[in-house]
């Protein structure tokens, strides 16, 4: 009998020359007494599927580790391009308010202002994640 958290289902196929069993298991890891089945058979059956499962758990925490950090790379170059597009808004508002255009060096400090504000909302979310 299998334990409650396991979801199994058989299936009987006959025909004249072969019997087939098709057994499912909805689980991480299928019953002991299908482990304990296949150990009769082969010996180390039991500690195979085992081995097997832990390399794949390994293997799914190092594919999310590769792309936390390819998250954290992209998010440190989209700083970075934001830094440079916030200092070229703040050169130009210079320039413009030196040549005497006012209106478009207020816009261009509008657009350096709102940069700002867009560096300011992720380093928030950022450190309130972190917590």
């Amino acid at each position: 009998m299998s334990s409650p958290a396991h979801k199994t289902g058989a299936k009987l196929t006959q025909s004249k020359d072969k019997q087939e069993i098709h057994f499912s298991v909805e689980s991480a890891l299928p019953p002991a007494e299908l482990l304990k089945a296949y150990s009769e058979i082969l010996p180390s059956a039991a500690e195979r599927y085992f081995t097997l499962f832990e390399k794949q758990a390994y293997s799914r925490m190092a594919d999310e580790t590769k792309a936390i950090d390819r998250f954290y790379r992209n998010s440190f170059i989209g700083m970075i391009f934001g830094f440079i597009v916030n200092i070229s808004a703040l050169v130009t508002a210079y320039l413009l308010a030196v040549n005497k255009l006012d209106g478009a060096a207020i816009t261009a400090i509008i657009m350096a202002t709102l940069t700002n504000l867009t560096f300011y909302s992720s380093f928030i979310a950022r450190k309130s994640q972190n917590k």
